[in-house]
């Protein structure tokens, strides 16, 4: 590495050396064959990267570095999983990072931290919801986010999708059923999945635990209301026409609504 300014440039040239101040460089060679011991040791390449061999075998890339004076060490990954190559760019990266000013270890925390909230089932609902509110009329894109809001985030909200188990989507369902709105668990159910299916198009999640509830949901009893007999239709238009407490534009609509057999919302619109 040689500095142009205060940025270090990295010759594709120096990648090839097979010494660092005059200490033999690792070769995958190496790390292949590097066998545990009774204590955990290190084989070190270059520029304060070095391979942690544990005595149970696992090999860890690891960084050494100074930020403000202060050691520090920041753990790359795990061998043969992250290769000689790919640790000596993680390396070259962070050692950038530095040159900026920025503390490697505090910067992955931080790219985690983001990366894990991504992923929080809140966050992937709530830009699911911006994306198809817009196709909703405003009263449901508000019902919608109001009912993940109250029954499903104080539940699930801040677990990662790919953590979400069938049994906790069941869970949450059944927190519903208990207050008796089973129709209202229908429609949790139908948006959880639709959650879900989005995370796995966005390639955030590899699994619906949604789908798994198909039967699980108590049915819903469906009671009739009897229909009004042909003899009491004089009746009720006179007790209709008498309702003084109803606007006549509610009595009107009846009417209507009885002479023409359109659906309520039809009538309403």
């Amino acid at each position: 590495m040689v500095k142009v300014g205060k940025v270090p440039v990295y010759f594709p040239a120096l990648k090839n050396l097979t010494t660092f101040r005059g200490f033999p460089m690792l070769s995958d060679m190496k790390c292949k064959n590097a066998k545990p011991k009774k204590k955990a040791y290190k084989l070190t390449d270059s520029h304060g990267l070095f391979l942690h061999v544990m005595p149970g075998g696992a090999k860890t890339w690891r960084y050494r570095y100074r930020f403000k004076k202060k050691p520090q060490t920041l753990t790359l990954g795990r061998y043969p999983a992250v290769s000689l190559k790919e640790a000596r760019q993680k390396r070259d990266d962070a050692r950038l990072l530095l040159d900026k000013g920025k503390d490697p270890g505090l910067e992955k925390k931080r790219q985690e931290a983001v990366a894990a909230i991504e992923k929080s089932f809140y966050s992937i609902a709530c830009e699911w919801h911006e994306l198809k509110k817009d196709q909703w009329t405003p009263e449901h894109a508000e019902a919608v986010i109001n009912s993940l809001s109250r029954d499903v985030f104080p539940h699930i909200g801040p677990f990662d999708v790919d953590d979400i188990k069938p049994s906790q989507v069941l869970s949450v369902l059944r927190s519903i059923e208990k207050r008796g709105a089973l129709e209202q668990a229908r429609k949790i159910l139908q948006r959880i999945s639709s959650v879900f299916r989005y995370a796995i198009q966005t390639g955030r999640a590899d699994y619906n635990p949604a789908q798994d509830m198909r039967g699980a949901l108590k049915p819903r009893q469906v009671k009739h209301m009897p229909a009004l007999p042909e003899k009491d239709l004089p009746e009720f238009f006179e007790r209709l026409d008498n309702a003084k407490f109803l606007h006549i534009t509610t009595r009107l609509c009846l009417r209507f609504l009885l002479f023409t057999v359109c659906r309520s919302g039809e009538v309403r619109g």
